[in-house]
């Protein structure tokens, strides 16, 4: 498989995934609007809401590690620089919905958000390794490619110092013996 349909490929896949995400949100939105509406209460509205969170986040650092593998190409400083936003992003997120989590359990006195906050965090989590992953990759390439254009340009002044180093050519000796200089000698001798 070529690079280009394997950056392809994988851009393909993290975009399904965030598909996915999104659609898990939706879902999850609509169980917060039913629980609230049902009367089941803030807590169980709560745990939806934290999974929803976590599931939004995943969506959104996905399309951000999918931008990165895009512009990795002609930037990779740059897809380097989302890959490590994206991972702090995500860990920022596994923060906050640990946090939000621990608050819901304290408003409502009821555990049953924490499990929410811990689908959100389970759901996050992932993407750090992800992200710190496809950074590591991206750098790995552009050494690689750094190391060939120091190999070449190593090579090419290599080449140019022999050059300049090197006596000049002597001439080759003509058919009768004498080279090509003699004549002139003689010319010059009479």
């Amino acid at each position: 498989m070529s690079p280009r349909a394997a950056a392809v490929r994988r851009a393909w896949v993290l975009v399904s995934g965030a598909g996915v995400a999104a659609l898990a949100t939706a879902v999850l939105l609509a169980l917060v609007v039913v629980a609230l509406v049902a009367g089941r209460g803030a807590v169980t509205a709560a745990a939806y809401g934290l999974a929803a969170c976590g599931a939004a986040c995943v969506a959104a650092l996905l399309l951000v590690l999918a931008r990165a593998g895009a512009v990795a190409r002609p930037d990779p400083r740059r897809a380097e620089t989302l890959c490590r936003r994206c991972t702090v992003g995500a860990l920022g997120a596994v923060v906050v919905v640990l946090v939000a989590g621990g608050v819901a359990v304290l408003l409502t006195r009821s555990g049953e958000p924490m499990s929410g906050s811990a689908v959100g965090t389970v759901l996050v989590a992932p993407i750090v390794g992800l992200a710190a992953r496809q950074r590591a990759v991206l750098q790995a390439i552009r050494r690689a490619s750094l190391h060939a254009s120091l190999r070449a340009s190593a090579r090419m002044s290599l080449q140019s110092s022999l050059r300049a180093s090197l006596p000049p050519p002597v001439p080759a000796p003509r058919p009768g013996g004498r080279r090509e200089s003699e004549p002139d000698r003689a010319a010059g001798a009479r």
